[in-house]
């Protein structure tokens, strides 16, 4: 049987910018029955990660999160894992992923809960694009992780980590990551929220179409060529 499925979880609206790659479901329990005809899982949007799934604590409530759709979220990341599925986040799914992957995020950051847009840089390129920006927290990749789109000027003066205390951040401030190791790209803007013929639309299109049929060293070659392994955040004392 043909792996063409894609599940989107949590709310279809985020497969919009990929639906031309397969077809799009949100029918969990299909995932769960017939894994082998999916192709992609895509995790999507909404409350934060708790930050102890990645060893930190948020007492100042910076980090608003839902244990239940963590737990339940982590349960088909296993499954997908186990049965060698590909997977890709947007916005908290991507933060997510990095999470699972052994990434850890950033609790707050100024100038991204904006509504407004902002240019991206990206690895593949030399080219400067346009995104959209609706998020307060940011990934920070594992040691074996790829950023492939990051602000090319910071945007943010102040960065909160674990206890919600300041942490210094040596940039770039993160959009889109590569973490091979789980098989998984993403993005941290919302594509599925701009219009179909817009740069940040078109770029996640393109990444995932290449991601799904590319592989894994073609994908690096094309989306890792300018941009060196994540550093790691360093806490202020």
């Amino acid at each position: 049987m043909k792996a063409d499925n894609i599940l989107v979880v949590e709310n279809y609206s985020y497969g919009k910018p990929i639906a031309n790659l397969g077809r799009t479901t949100i029918n969990l329990k299909r995932f769960i029955h017939e894994p082998k005809t999916f192709k992609l899982i895509l995790f999507t949007g909404g409350s934060d990660v708790d930050p102890s799934l990645y060893g930190e604590d948020s007492p100042k409530g910076l980090c608003e999160f839902n244990p239940e759709r963590d737990r339940r979220e982590k349960l088909i990341f296993k499954r997908a894992l186990r049965d060698n599925i590909k997977m890709t986040g947007i916005c908290r799914g991507m933060q997510f992923l990095n999470v699972m992957a052994g990434g850890k995020l950033i609790h707050h950051l100024d100038g991204h809960a904006s509504w407004e847009t902002h240019a991206l840089a990206c690895s593949k390129d030399d080219k400067i694009i346009q995104v959209n920006s609706f998020h307060h927290q940011m990934a920070v990749p594992p040691s074996d992780g790829y950023i492939i789109g990051w602000c090319p000027d910071k945007r943010s003066d102040n960065y909160y980590g674990d206890e919600d205390l300041p942490v210094k951040w040596p940039g770039p401030e993160v959009e889109a990551l590569y973490l091979p190791k789980i098989q998984t790209c993403g993005v941290q803007w919302h594509p599925e929220m701009m219009h179909d013929g817009s740069e940040g639309f078109l770029f996640y299109q393109e990444m995932i179409d290449d991601f799904l049929n590319m592989s894994a060293k073609e994908f690096s070659n094309k989306y890792t060529g300018r941009m060196e392994r994540a550093k790691n955040v360093e806490h202020t004392t």
